[in-house]
């Protein structure tokens, strides 16, 4: 990849609500013969409501083809919500052909594909670093190569995107191994963490949030399981992570963890704008709305399908600051409170089925 073009993306993603980064981003592509992926640059709104014009349907699906068309056989090539082309290459790919690999290297750099999935069978994660196929995509595309391992036919493990983002959900990787994966100098480039849906006791949250990596962080995905292995205190304890732009909280039914994390918020993300949760309830609509720093964040995504006292969204959407956005995701929204939402927060409030 470009160094020009790794900065580029570095601020987009530094920057992912600000349409700036992804306009400079877009001449610098239209200066380098990507028109397709340019125009797409410059129609992206942070609402999201640019995905629902015709205009952006024709461009998304011309420049898929335009890229499908030279693609080598058997590659999928996918456009993902972040506006990055990603390939993915099939189980029998030639793994030994250098040949091979000079090709997709070449057809991915002229189409500025950034992203690289490879399927490996993995039972032990140290293994899959050691695999000579993973030694030489890393060494010909370091900023590219995102790996994925399979377990008993199901997506799980890791994967590595371009060396920016981390994904760790239900993986067969120990604690112990995530630390020293982030304690080392295997991503100095990562940007977004996904931790696994599993608990971690007060020390090895000091260990993953006190690594090397985790203080450059922007994002985090945290899966918040219902009994804590910690006290708030233990939070309280943690060095803020002050890069940490965008948070995505996934919960359980009854997650005392999540409740505990929601008060310590303002502590460990004192620069956070983004932040989504999943599986809201009312008592934790009670302590979003009495903890989360609402009046700075730029966006703010609900999603839930039994929350019984929706006026606390009303509540919520009150304290939000005059160019923050507000997205509700649940069914059973009642078309009054709907109304009396978009009444407030006009285009900034979205509702999704």
């Amino acid at each position: 990849m470009n160094t020009d073009e790794t900065g580029l993306l570095h601020a987009i993603y530094d920057e992912p609500f600000d349409v700036v980064p992804r306009r400079v981003y877009a001449d610098w592509l239209e200066e380098h013969g990507a028109t397709g992926l340019a125009v797409l640059q410059r129609m992206w709104m942070p609402d999201g409501s640019h995905l629902k014009t015709d205009e952006w349907k024709q461009g998304e699906q011309r420049l898929l083809d335009e890229v499908r068309e030279h693609c080598p056989e058997g590659v999928i090539v996918e456009l993902d919500g972040r506006l990055v082309l990603r390939a993915t290459l099939p189980g029998d790919w030639p793994a030994d052909s250098v040949s091979a690999l000079d090709d997709l290297h070449r057809w991915m750099s002229e189409h500025h594909i950034q992203g690289l999935q490879l399927p490996l069978p993995c039972h032990d994660f140290p293994q899959l670093f050691d695999h000579p196929l993973v030694g030489d995509l890393r060494q010909l595309m370091p900023q590219r190569v995102q790996l994925t391992s399979f377990l008993e036919r199901r997506t799980h493990g890791f994967s590595l995107e371009g060396l920016l983002h981390l994904y760790l959900e239900r993986s067969p990787l120990k604690v112990e191994h995530l630390c020293r994966l982030l304690e080392s100098d295997l991503f100095p480039h990562l940007l977004g963490l996904s931790l696994p849906e599993r608990p971690f006791a007060a020390l090895e949250l000091r260990r993953l949030f006190g690594s090397p990596t985790s203080r450059h962080l922007s994002q985090i995905v945290w899966h918040l399981g219902e009994h804590p292995y910690w006290k708030e205190a233990d939070l309280l304890d943690l060095e803020p992570l002050v890069n940490v732009r965008e948070l995505v909280f996934h919960v359980q039914d009854k997650s005392k963890e999540a409740l505990l994390a929601l008060r310590i918020l303002p502590h460990l993300f004192p620069q956070l704008e983004s932040f989504s949760i999943n599986n809201v309830t009312n008592r934790i609509m009670s302590r979003i709305i009495g903890q989360l720093p609402v009046e700075q964040l730029r966006a703010i995504r609900l999603s839930t399908d039994r929350l019984a006292e929706a006026e606390k969204i009303v509540h919520l959407a009150e304290g939000i600051g005059p160019t923050g956005l507000l997205t509700v995701k649940d069914p059973f929204l009642l078309p009054a409170m709907r109304d009396r939402l978009r009444e407030m927060l006009g285009p900034r409030f979205r509702h999704e089925m």
